[in-house]
Order: C-alpha cells, then structure tokens, then sequence
C-alpha cells in the first residue's frame, strides 16, 4: 500500500475566508470553518519507547530501522516513529533489503522473514544445510541472490587439545551459503575448513566448558573487490575471503592478525558489522571487551592489503566514554559521516551520528531510566517508500494573524489493495492539527480528503515535521503502525490590519484596500520593501535610499490579500496586511 496526495489551500480567519484554487464553491468551502482540531503529542500515544533528539546543522536527513523490545521500528532523525509493529515472541536485525523488502529473524520461528515494501511477508529462510539458521545475518544481493549464515556443530575431544578440556565438548563452528534467487546453491564456506577453534579470542572464549562456539560470527556482507568480509566476534576478527575459490585472503584482528595498527595500540575486541566505505576505508564497530579499561567505539581504518598496514583515521567515541559489552553496528550515512548503534550499554545512547572527524553531531537516546536490551544492529536507509508524499520538501500555510487559523487541503490516496485506518496526526510543536474527526478507514484503491489547520501560538515563523499515522487493520493488530511524515511551515508576523505600523513608529500604508497604488509615508529609515502573498510567495521586492515616502504602482497584482513587509536598517522587520480590490 502507498498513498499518493493533492493539496490545496484555505485561509481562516475571524474576518475572512479566501479559497485558493481548490475547485470548492464558497458554501463547500465553510465546512472546513472548524474552531478545533486534533493534535497528539507523541508520548501520549505509542507505547513503545520514546526517543530524545540532540542534533545539530549537520544531521543527516533520512530513517533508521532497528528492533527495540519486542517491536520492529523505523524511526527518522527528529526520533518520530514511521513504522513499528509489535512481535510479541521478539525479533532480531531488522534491515531494509536492495531490493526495496525487508527482513528480520523472527524468534518465534527460529528464522529469517522477508517482507514487502507493504510489510507483508512473502518469504521464510529457517534452514542451512540441515541446521538451524544464524540469526546475526541475512543479506538480499543486488542480483536477488541471498546470503545466509548457519551453525556446524560437532563433537570433539577438547582434553585433547587443551588442559582441562571436556571429553565430549559441541564445538560450534559456522558455514555461510550465497544461493540464486531460487535458493540454489552457488557457493558455501565453512569454518572448519579454514580457522581452527585454536584461533578463538582467549578472552572471549573458554576452550574447557562443555559448550564452545569458537568463531561467533555477526556479519558477513560483499567487499567492493566482489569477495567476502567476515567479521568474528569470537574471533576478534576481520576475515576477507575469495569468493570463488574459498580461500582466506587475509586475516585483520585477533590471535592470527596479519596486519600492523597504526595510530591504534589496541587493535579492536569482540568487534561487529565491518564494512567497506565509499572512500576504500573499513570501518567497524570495536566493542572493546578485551580493552583495559573496558569502552566501545566505532572505528574506520585505511587498509592497505599489500602491505598488510591499518591506519586509524577516525575514532567515534561517546563523552564520557561508554562500554558495550554485546550488540553494536556501524553503518555508513551520506557526506563520510557514521551511524553508531551502541547495542547493549550502561549508558543512555542509542544511536549516534559522527562527521568525517569523528565528531559527534546527532545523539539519539531512548527517553526511559530502564537500561535494558537495545538493538542488535542499526540500519539506515535515505527514504522511506511506504508512502508518496507531495512534491513540495515543505507545505507552507503562508502568513497567520495570532488567533487566526489557517488550512490545508489534502487529498490521501490508498493506492494499495489493503485498507488503512487514519488514526491521529502527531506534532510536538501544539500548532498543527487535524480537523477531521477520527478514526478513519482508506479502502484500498480508495481516496479522503484530510484538512491540516496551523493555528500560530505566538509569533514567528515554524517548520515542524507532523506525523499521520495509520493502522493496517485495526481489528486484528492495533500496534501494527504506519506513519507518513510532512513538513509543515507557518509564519505569524506582528501584522497591522489598520494600515498603521504596528510598533506605532510612525509608517503608514495607504489606502487600505488599494487598487493601483499604495502610498508608504515615513519611510526615511526602511531598507528594503518586500510583498508577499498570502501563501508566502515573493510578488514584488524594492529598496529604499532615504526617501521619506514611496509610491508603489502595483497594477499587475491580482486582487487579493498581501502582506506588506518592511525592513529597517536596524534589522526590526515590520508587516502590514493588504487587500487589493477588484
């Protein structure tokens, strides 16, 4: 399901109503003359968990998908869910796919889920050879081919090999499998073949207790050569592996390290998520359990292969500095900036943004004293497809009087086959809202016209994100959310209907209504002259030498309502409302 939308615009005010191209006759018009409307905050209406939202100019726009709890979520970077759903058994790495799907590991069917771009789930992945399925790791490929992780777990004699060792010990290695879009089998590798448990961590691993998972590993994704990247936390380990052949082309971290850090004496510990940057660079997330002191940090290193050197040229650290024992990611954002996912910590964060100096720009922490499981892995996304929105980056009300309201038209298209239920519009900033009642249901393939109203609170101009939320069926799962988010824009300037300034400073704007010409007296100390329309387009803009009184000839101006602008010298901007005649 999508939605497309039309819009158009009605001012409100106590004195007049103005229809602006909306194909409404004047008595359809005044059903949108509404003295209330709807408006939620967000913490008043989801039940799971809030978010709070440090950012700054360079915050990058776009959407992060994460499971929470026991909730898949998509959340933008004003921290305003677009999309949870409630997975009563808990969920694992909830990631958007190339191919427009996405997918979790469900825990109650111990696999893998992919769903649509509708959220509905069109495939299962629960099986790898004949084990079970690795939950750390699903990939769709550009091509449609499927990357899948899965365990070999054998007995060994551990007495053997290692003082105090079990006898009968399961020793958990990992295979990983590339299959077609038909889930054939095209490539395999195991761990058995190529890393020994004698290469384990020692400081994650215990080589005498009956159960040992030596290589534990949490991703595995395409290198930009085409070959694969392993990353092991068991291992503390990056491992590059030839695609074709299954060799090892290198070994980055822990016991059999091939590799000189440079600028970095620890290396990394239990590390997470490597990936390849845009730039040719790895970065990966350094849990850093084998540190001294213990602290976690998402890392990016310049590899140079032959020589077998790492540069560490950016270092992503929280202030003070925190300690993930599990879970973590890094992922890479647009401009050479990181998003770290500090998985499971002692402190607040959750998500945060880095620059290309490894300063942090954009901190996202979970609003709740409870410290509690957090997300195992942190995916980001530039859009978000479910719905269409307008074309316009921001709807714009134009110019409000205080106390006066304005609204916006807009026409919502279910242009999928499922029905949606409309069930409030959110908005932190108190004023923008919702003049229809609710809830309502959008058949599919259907359309409703909903009525945005701003009704400015104070002065000032406002761009604030407002959200509309829908349920897909809200009989059978009421906590299956959908938002589309729109950025609204208002301004309520200090506005004179007299004609007279309204700081009582000695400008007058006559006559009021005009026809042709408007005469401004007292001029001497105004800069610059600007008329706007009512919906904030620039008509007419002059500047002014000293004159003490101008002329403006404004015969090309349609009739209608204006805003007179006036900007001083010393910086006070003035305004005076309008009305050309007929």
């Amino acid at each position: 399901m999508a939605f497309g939308w039309k819009n158009s615009l009605l001012l409100l005010s106590s004195l007049e109503l103005l229809l602006i191209s909306n194909g409404l006759s004047g008595q359809e018009a005044g059903q949108y003359r509404y003295d209330d409307m709807i408006n939620v905050k967000a913490d008043d209406l989801y039940t799971f968990p809030q978010f709070v939202v440090e950012s700054s100019e360079q915050t990058t726009a776009g959407y992060y998908l994460f499971e929470i709890l026991t909730y898949l979520a998509i959340i933008d970077h004003f921290g305003n869910p677009l999309f949870y759903k409630k997975i009563p058994e808990g969920a694992k790495n909830f990631e958007s796919q190339p191919d427009g799907s996405y997918s979790y590991y469900a825990n109650s069917s111990s696999g893998f889920l992919v769903m649509n771009e509708n959220f509905q789930i069109t495939d299962t992945f629960t099986k790898v050879n004949d084990g079970g399925i690795n939950s750390h790791e699903f990939n769709i490929l550009e091509n449609g081919n499927y990357i899948v992780l899965g365990y070999d777990r054998r007995v060994v004699d551990m007495s053997q090999y290692v003082e105090g060792g079990k006898v009968y010990a399961t020793v958990a290695g990992m295979v990983f499998q590339e299959l077609d879009p038909g889930k054939n089998l095209l490539f395999e590798w195991n761990s058995w073949d190529h890393i020994s448990f004698m290469d384990s961590d020692p400081y994650m691993v215990d080589l005498t207790t009956q159960a040992i998972d030596y290589i534990h590993p949490n991703s595995i994704v395409l290198d930009s050569d085409g070959n694969f990247l392993l990353t092991s936390r068991h291992l503390s380990e990056v491992t590059k592996i030839d695609r074709v052949t299954g060799e090892i082309v290198w070994r980055m971290g822990g016991v059999k390290n091939e590799f000189d850090f440079v600028n970095d004496t620890m290396g990394f510990s239990a590390p997470h998520s490597a990936i390849r940057l845009p730039n040719g660079n790895i970065a990966l997330f350094d849990n850093g359990n084998g540190h001294e002191p213990k602290h976690s940090r998402g890392v990016e290193y310049e590899i140079h292969e032959v020589e077998k050197t790492a540069l560490l040229i950016r270092e992503c650290k929280e202030s003070p500095e925190t300690y993930s024992e599990i879970m973590g990611s890094i992922a890479s954002l647009p401009g050479n900036h990181l998003v770290v996912g500090w998985g499971k910590n002692s402190e607040d964060g959750f998500i945060s943004e880095f620059d290309e100096e490894g300063q942090m720009i954009t901190k996202i922490s979970i609003s709740s004293e409870e410290n509690f499981a957090k997300s195992y892995k942190i995916s980001y996304m530039d859009k978000f497809q479910f719905f269409i929105v307008p074309d316009e980056d921001t709807l714009d009300f134009g110019y409000v009087e205080t106390g006066d309201s304005s609204v916006l038209i807009v026409e919502l298209v279910n242009q999928g086959t499922d029905p949606a239920t409309l069930f409030a519009l959110t908005d932190q900033s108190e004023q923008f809202g919702i003049v229809n009642s609710l809830p309502v249901q959008i058949e599919g393939g259907g359309n409703y016209q909903i009525s945005l109203r701003y009704k400015p609170t104070g002065i000032g101009d406002i761009i604030s994100p407002v959200y509309l939320n829908f349920r897909l069926d809200l009989t059978i799962d009421e906590e299956h959310m959908v938002a589309c988010r729109l950025m609204l824009q208002g301004s309520s300037p200090l506005v004179s209907t007299t004609g007279k300034n309204a700081y009582g400073t000695g400008i007058d704007v006559c006559p009021n209504p005009f026809h042709d010409r408007v005469t401004v007296a007292n001029t001497q100390d105004i800069e610059v002259i600007i008329i706007w329309s009512i919906t904030g387009e620039r008509m007419f803009q002059m500047g002014n030498t000293g004159q003490e009184q101008i002329v403006l000839d404004q015969n090309l101006l349609n009739p209608g309502f204006y805003i007179f602008e006036f900007r001083y010298r010393d910086g006070i901007q003035e305004y005076v409302k309008m009305v050309k005649g007929g």
